[in-house]
């Protein structure tokens, strides 16, 4: 496969990027965090929806609610283009894969898992060994060398899936696990059968036992049938007789009730008779009372009236007698009453006129204390003023003032941070000394290594003898200790330097506690004090004089109160005697009301005069003679509607008569009838008992039948279930020997996974494979290394013009194509035809020495070489490797977008 363009939108940080890829090393270059590793996010996602970002959302800009991503890919001479839209608000993914011929597209895949199954059948690979073969993760090329053992032959088994054998191993465990534990389980349910067994055979004896009672209970109820219907018909019989008895009987006793009420009716009926007999002659005796009733009414009322009027002028005498005792009193009270007026108005304009003064006495007392509480907060603000002024003189040494403290802190401030700045400087530059001093002191480290191991001198290029190599030593180590003693008096004067410094930066903290804008606060509120101090005793004086005004008229008002009490009394009595007076009426209204009274009271004389020549007599007492024809009026009233009644009670009577001598021959009827019906109480009892005995036996035999067919319904029912869960058990029997056998053929497939199995045999026959193909590379890297050897711990070695040596014997150059060459041969062994492989940050854990090795290895590999890797694709933010690229793009954030620009070479 040939990588061919990469397009995305709105993806990760990308807002609009496209990728040409050609042959050769592309190389995608940028700072960390510009958005390198989304374009190998957007390779991997295009291929086989692989990526590092989790769900499928997170590839979706944040501003944005859909992403795109188009990766175009030649393989076997056939373009191809998958093209995949994620919808974030729909929460769904979108694929087409097409092929492109003679620059037309046709589509050969959609959804997701068409696309990517159709791409792993172009490929040939899925994405597992996309990972492992194709795509070379962060950091892996440089543990292949610089790992241990142990961790490199996890890292090989990992590339070449033998780690996925030994997972495939364990987990079979758990698998088989699991089916022995369906073993056990069935076991456990297989242990139920013998008693299943047994319980089949007891229900088959208990149904039949039943199945015997259930047909004797049967016939013993056809017999007792029988007997049923026979007392069935008799007592119907006696029922319809007990019905036309139970019917004449209620008759009878009607007639009976009717014939009792009656005779009690027509007894009643001869009392009232009786009794509107005497009415009637009463009412006649009581006529001429009644008469009189009316007149004596009359006469009565007017002799009330009468009464009532001499009571009234009575009154009217006593009213006028009063009203003439109020007079005088009026008369006698007036000019005290006068007077109390006249200091009472005078008392309200005087404490109208104390109201314009009320309150002075306590704002003077007020104001006072607030006078004296300003003058101590004066004093207190001044002591802190002076205080503060002292502290900053003593820190900044030199005497100050409130008007000169920010110019003499500013100046002392720009004078220590101009010194402290020149110590910086100057520390700096120690630092400095002592680093380049330690970089010739490592130096002379490495030339001592390297002497120490050399056979040529690596200063003059001659033969390194023994003498040549001590005296080089020698010399090395005099400069080295002569490096470390002018390390030593540096690290003397920085130390000194820092703690001036450090001298410096207190005395700027001490600076920086000073605070003029509190020294010019506390000033300004002393002003205040001092205006607010002059204002208030201005006020004083003005309240001094309004308390002497308010003395004088609390004096004054003492005074009228105290003559106003004397009078007081005088004056209620006027006030109580005027408002008496007022609410009767005049003397002349009162002396005319008695004038009119005493007319009327001649007139009701005049008709009472009248009433008596009717009556034919005066009564002596009009009121007891009232109440004596009242009471006759009542016994008139009471005895007149019972004499009305006598002629209607006659005719009742006889009524009565004729009905009660009719009732009498119905009655007589109905007697001679029951008499001829000869109905029996007691046999219908006794035959209604036996019915009822026979009933209860009958149902209690029914019942008895109904829980014996229900309880063999029931035994059978239980029966089939037990037979149901036998059937079960025995295919569950069959089930248990197929999961044994299974487990049998899991465990021979799991101990081929092992690491003595298959595990082994992948080992075994890749490590020659990955020998040869590392060999082959090295071989293009025009190395002197003519073997490598890979043994079963991993450890590798190789052979060059000075026999077999370690990784760790070797050049930093030929360790880095050592591990180039040996990742290689991973991806060769894992895929036969490699034409793409892509690099994420290759250089991330190599140094500067071993960046330049890596430019040169590639270099070689893909140029000098000729090139066995068609493609290579390398992420970096270390421009060494652009030296090495054929195709360049340089990628940048800005504004949260990051860019994609085609570089130069």
């Amino acid at each position: 496969m040939i990588l061919k363009k990469v397009y995305v939108e709105n993806f990760i940080s990308h807002r609009n990027s496209k990728i040409e890829f050609d042959y050769g090393i592309n190389v995608i270059t940028g700072p960390n965090g510009a958005g390198k590793t989304s374009i190998l996010d957007a390779v991997s996602f295009g291929l086989f929806n692989v990526h590092s970002r989790g769900r499928n959302e997170n590839l979706i800009h944040r501003n944005a609610e859909k992403s795109k991503i188009t990766v175009e890919f030649n393989e076997g001479g056939i373009d191809y283009v998958a093209e995949w839209e994620i919808d974030r608000r729909r929460r769904q993914t979108r694929g087409i894969l097409s092929r492109i011929q003679d620059n037309r597209k046709s589509i050969i895949a959609r959804s997701g898992r068409q696309v990517i199954a159709e791409i792993e059948k172009i490929l040939g690979i899925d994405k597992h060994l996309f990972l492992q073969s194709i795509y070379i993760q962060q950091g892996e090329i440089e543990k292949l060398i610089t790992t241990t053992p142990a961790d490199r032959k996890q890292i090989i088994s990992k590339l070449l899936g033998i780690e996925d054998l030994e997972k495939a191993y364990q987990q079979m465990k758990e698998i088989i696990n699991d089916y022995q534990n369906i073993v056990s389980y069935l076991d456990g349910e297989l242990k139920r059968k013998p008693n299943i067994e047994n319980q089949i055979q007891s229900l088959n004896l208990e149904i039949e036992y039943l199945e015997d009672s259930l047909s004797y209970e049967k016939t013993k109820l056809k017999d007792i049938e029988e007997e049923f219907k026979s007392l069935e018909n008799q007592l119907k019989e006696l029922n319809q007789k007990k019905e036309k008895f139970n019917k004449l009987n209620m008759g009878k006793a009607i007639l009976e009730a009717k014939i009792e009420n009656l005779s009690k009716n027509l007894e009643r009926k001869k009392e009232e008779l009786r009794e509107a007999e005497n009415a009637f002659i009463k009412i006649e005796a009581l006529k001429e009372a009644i008469r009189k009733l009316p007149v004596m009414e009359s006469y009565y009322n007017l002799y009330q009236k009468l009464n009532e009027k001499k009571k009234e002028i009575m009154l009217e005498h006593q009213k006028l007698e009063h009203i003439e005792n109020l007079i005088n009193t009026l008369t006698r009270n007036e000019n005290a009453y006068k007077n109390y007026q006249t200091r009472i108005n005078l008392l309200n304009q005087k404490r109208i006129e104390r109201k314009n003064y009320e309150g002075a006495r306590e704002e003077l007392t007020r104001l006072k204390k607030h006078y004296q509480e300003n003058l101590k907060k004066k004093e207190r603000k001044y002591e802190v003023l002076l205080q503060l002024l002292k502290e900053y003189s003593n820190i900044l040494g030199e005497e100050i003032t409130y008007e000169n403290i920010e110019s003499i802190l500013a100046r002392r401030r720009s004078e220590i941070n101009l010194l402290k700045n020149e110590l910086a400087v100057k520390a700096d530059s120690l630092k400095e000394k002592i680093g380049s001093i330690k970089n010739q002191i490592e130096d002379i480290k490495f030339k001592l290594s390297k002497i120490a191991e050399a056979d040529i001198c690596p200063i003059c290029g001659r033969e390194l003898t023994p003498q040549h190599r001590l005296k080089l030593q020698e010399e090395f180590e005099k400069v080295k200790l002569k490096c470390e003693e002018i390390i030593g008096k540096l690290q003397d004067e920085l130390k000194h330097v820092n703690a001036e410094e450090k001298k410096y930066e207190e005395m700027l903290e001490n600076l920086a506690s000073i605070n003029p804008n509190r020294v010019m606060e506390i000033t300004n509120e002393i002003k205040e004090l001092d205006l607010e101090i002059v204002q208030e005793s201005s006020e004083i004086e003005v309240l001094n004089r309004k308390v002497e005004i308010l003395e004088e008229i609390d004096a004054e008002i003492e005074l009228l109160e105290r003559e106003i009490k004397e009078l007081e009394e005088f004056y209620r009595e006027y006030e109580a005697a005027r408002r008496e007076l007022s609410r009767w009426p005049v003397k002349e209204s009162i002396e005319e009301n008695i004038k009119v009274m005493s007319e009327e009271v001649n007139t009701i004389l005049k008709e009472m005069e009248n009433l008596i020549i009717n009556l034919g007599y005066k009564p002596e007492n009009p009121e007891r003679e009232l109440i004596d024809l009242r009471s006759r009026k009542e016994e008139f009233d009471r005895s007149k509607p019972l004499a009305e009644k006598r002629n209607s009670l006659l005719i009742e009577v006889q009524d009565l008569k004729n009905e009660f001598k009719t009732r009498k021959q119905e009655l007589e009827k109905i007697l001679g009838e029951i008499e001829k019906l000869n109905y029996d109480e007691n046999t219908h009892r006794e035959i209604q008992e036996k019915f009822e005995d026979k009933e209860r036996e009958k149902d209690e035999l029914t019942v008895k039948i109904a829980e014996l067919e229900a309880e063999i319904k029931t035994k059978r029912r239980e029966k089939e279930n037990l037979e149901n869960e036998l059937k079960q058990l025995l295919d569950k029997e069959k089930e248990k020997a197929m999961v044994e056998d299974f487990i049998k053929i899991l465990e021979r497939i799991r101990n081929a996974f092992h690491k003595d199995g298959l595990q082994r045999l992948v080992r075994a026959r890749s490590k020659p494979l990955l020998e040869k193909f590392t060999r082959d590379f090295l071989e293009r890297f025009n190395l002197e290394i003519s073997d490598v050897q890979i043994d079963e711990d991993y450890n590798i070695s190789v052979t060059g013009p000075v026999g077999l040596q370690t990784i760790d014997q070797i050049s930093g150059g030929e360790r880095v194509a050592l591990a180039i060459a040996l990742r290689l041969a991973i991806t060769r062994v894992l895929s036969e035809k490699v034409e793409t492989i892509i690099m994420d940050e290759p250089t991330i854990h190599l140094d500067e020495e071993r960046r330049r090795e890596l430019v040169n290895i590639l270099n070689s590999f893909f140029r000098e070489g000729g090139r066995i890797i068609p493609q290579m694709i390398i992420i970096t933010h270390h421009h060494e490797i652009e030296d090495a690229a054929d195709i360049v793009y340089s990628v940048s954030k800005k504004e949260g977008y990051s860019t994609v620009k085609a570089g130069t070479l």
